[in-house]
Formats: structure tokens, C-alpha cells, sequence
């Protein structure tokens, strides 16, 4: 991870869409002038290659190159982060670079091979710098989706990895948890959605009699007083309605996954010592 500068830790640093589009800017410049992207067609100092602008367009729905020459009116969220997602699709690194000869004998510099895998990481690494210090803060994934990178502090338990227990009845059902709450479209509804599954899988745990091998009684009853106390699975006048949704429902979020993954290896250590 990249160290923060003075001005990155200043009280949260947070940039606009107009810097965004800035940074994310000059990253595609940094990368064309090191030829990452010269296999796509794009190389600094020459002509944009058709094939790839037309491609952009068809895969994005709008021309995307020269990425660093757009308008006020042509630069905003979706475009940005749809142009970061098509980019890390083309990036590789160059490898290898020997005199080369051509048929009519100029001699020039080139590249014999290229490396995706380590260009994407790099790209990726790179961006999510950027991404990073954007509004809420964002992540370039492996599988090359932008996502939320969750509320601040909080964000390292999204990405930690859901441990094998029972696929069909609490893994899967995690991951689209939080596949659904890290999808940078979800609305309310969706983080609604989200908090439900999770629920689910708790009470498919303590269903099981699995959830009180892993956690005292009491402790099993608060998980399921706060999800029942809002207005989020069931609907009964006693339940709370004027939350900040926001707030509240990330607050939840977390609280669950943070449980789950307590319990889950919990339960792991227990099964094993047996």
C-alpha cells in the first residue's frame, strides 16, 4: 500500500469528480508513455487506432480517447469509472526489450512480450490510490469492477475472505451479501436486501442449534434484537422507522459480518479440535 502524503491525512482527504477525472487522467498517461496499452492500439506521440476507439464505444456506449482531452459535460461519475474498468481490461506490461529489425531493415527498440497479469496489478494498485480518496472511497477489484470500499475503519471486513463452513447454507449466501452492499448501484433497497441475508444466515445458525456452539445465549440475542428492532425484516408498528438509513444500516452491515466471521471460526476451531 502507498504511504499517504501531508495533504492525503489532513483531516479525511477527500477529492471531487473534477479531480478525479484529473488523476484518473494522468494515470492513463503514465501508463501509455510506459506502453502499457500498445498492444490495444494506443501509443504516446501517435494516432489513436480506430479499432480501439470504435471498441470503447461499443463496450462503453461513448468515445472515450483521447481519455485525457474530455469536456465538462463529457466527465462524470459513470463515464469515469466505466472508462477505469475498460482500461484495466487492455493494460499489460511490456517485458523484454531488444533491438528489432523490420522487413525493410529499420532498426527500432521493441517489446517481444507482455505481461497482463502484472500490468493489471500494477494499474490496479495505482488507481486505487485515486479511487481510494474519492467521495465514500472506491476499489478497483481484482475481476476489474469498481466497488465501495466501505465506511472508514470499516472497510478491511469486506475484504476478508469467507471462510469454507457450508456453501449452500452460509457461504454463498455471505458472499452475496456482500457482493450486493459493495456494488457501488446499490440503493437502499438493495443494503436492505443485503442486512436480510445476512440475517438469514444467522437464523439458519441458530436454527441448526450451530449458533449457540459458537456464542453465550445473551450474545445470540442481541444479534437478533437490533436486525428485528428497525424496519428492515419484518413490518410491526413497535419496530423503529426514523433512522438514518445511512448511517444505521452500514452500522448493522458490519456489526453482522464482523459476527458471522467470529462465529464461522469459532465453530471451524471447534470442529477441528474435535
Amino acid at each position: 500500500m502507498a504511504r499517504k502524503y501531508y495533504h492525503q491525512r489532513r483531516n479525511g482527504h477527500r477529492i471531487d469528480l473534477g479531480m478525479l477525472y484529473e488523476k484518473v487522467s494522468k494515470c492513463y498517461l503514465y501508463f501509455l508513455s510506459k506502453d502499457y496499452f500498445l498492444r490495444s492500439g494506443l501509443r504516446q506521440g501517435w494516432e489513436i487506432e480506430e479499432s480501439i476507439d470504435k471498441l470503447a464505444f461499443i463496450r462503453l456506449g461513448f468515445s472515450s480517447f483521447p481519455v485525457d482531452q474530455w469536456s465538462a459535460t463529457e466527465t462524470t461519475e459513470e463515464r469515469v469509472f466505466a472508462v477505469i474498468e475498460f482500461l484495466y481490461d487492455l493494460v499489460e506490461e511490456p517485458e523484454d526489450r531488444s533491438d528489432q529489425i523490420s522487413d525493410t531493415g529499420f532498426h527500432s527498440q521493441g517489446w517481444n512480450s507482455f505481461n497482463r497479469t502484472g500490468g493489471q496489478l500494477a494499474f490496479r494498485n495505482l488507481i486505487n490510490e485515486v479511487l481510494g480518496e474519492y467521495a465514500g472511497g472506491y476499489q478497483l477489484s481484482e475481476i476489474g469492477e469498481i466497488e465501495l470500499l466501505g465506511s472508514d475503519g470499516l472497510e478491511n471486513i469486506l475484504h476478508t475472505e469467507v471462510l469454507e463452513f457450508d456453501e449452500e447454507n452460509v457461504d454463498s449466501k455471505v458472499r452475496q451479501a456482500v457482493a450486493i452492499w459493495k456494488n457501488r448501484h446499490s440503493g437502499e433497497e438493495d443494503r436492505r436486501n443485503a442486512l436480510k441475508i445476512l440475517a438469514d444466515v444467522f437464523e439458519w445458525l441458530r436454527a441448526s442449534k450451530l449458533l449457540e456452539e459458537a456464542m453465550a445465549k445473551d450474545d445470540t440475542s442481541i444479534i437478533f434484537d437490533q436486525i428485528n428492532s428497525f424496519a428492515i425484516r419484518h413490518h410491526s408498528p413497535k419496530q423503529k422507522t426514523s433512522f438514518s438509513k445511512d448511517i444505521w444500516f452500514s452500522w448493522m452491515f458490519h456489526f453482522y459480518l464482523a459476527t458471522y466471521h467470529a462465529a464461522i471460526r469459532m465453530l471451524r476451531n471447534s470442529r477441528n479440535q474435535e
